[in-house]
């Protein structure tokens, strides 16, 4: 069957979101300068909240963000390339098995 019909998922039309990478890097500014001494951060897990890691990060990365969180290993590793320099916390944690993955790309 075919998702169309499905009188579900029929009655819907397709989205379509635009990110402007322009208005996340202002965001991450105003979150920045509102959270005063304390450290703002990036959580870019699931590919960004779907939005899309590989052009997030670097948006975030030139607006000044320096810390990522990503939820798995797999995650942050994929981010690791986009940010070399970055602080980059998982938070699955450190599953035993993973430890020496997260040690070599620390």
């Amino acid at each position: 069957m075919d998702r169309t019909d499905d009188p579900k998922i029929a009655d819907f039309e397709a989205a379509r979101l635009t990110v402007r990478l322009g208005a996340v890097a202002a965001n991450f500014k105003t979150a920045q300068r509102l959270a005063g001494t304390a450290m703002a951060a990036a959580v870019v897990k699931a590919d960004a909240y779907g939005t899309g890691m590989a052009q997030i990060v670097p948006a975030l990365a030139q607006a000044g963000c320096d810390t990522f969180f990503a939820a798995r290993l797999e995650e942050g590793l994929a981010l690791r390339p986009l940010v070399p320099q970055a602080r980059i916390f998982v938070l699955d944690g450190a599953q035993p098995d993973a430890v020496p993955a997260l040690i070599s790309h620390a």
